[in-house]
């Protein structure tokens, strides 16, 4: 039986993954890359997947080694710090635009 569940949940993981890349690549081929380049579009969802999985990797974290609940890690973000950190990490997603916009110059 828990042999069928592991199955079970990673084949919603993947359909779930597939999803998600699906509309994503869609956008952005249908909205971005006409606005702005195909290059400059691939480059800002390279920086969004990164943002995602960082703030995901975060969370993971806080929740594994610091027993914080998703609410208590949102709510974190209300502190100066956690501000300072957020955009650290915005910076951190806009680099491969900012290096596309670069090299197109």
């Amino acid at each position: 039986m828990a042999a069928m569940r592991g199955i079970k949940a990673g084949v919603v993981y993947a359909l779930a993954a597939f999803l998600v890349g699906f509309a994503l690549g869609a956008l952005r081929v249908l909205l971005v890359a006409p606005r702005v380049g195909a290059t400059i579009a691939a480059r800002a969802l390279m920086g969004a997947a990164a943002f995602v999985v960082l703030m995901i990797m975060e969370a993971g974290i806080g929740a594994l080694l610091f027993d914080q609940s998703l609410v208590q890690y949102c709510a974190a973000f209300g502190t100066a710090a956690a501000v300072i950190a957020l955009a650290t990490q915005i910076a951190f997603a806009a680099l491969p635009v900012v290096q596309g916009i670069r090299a197109r110059t």
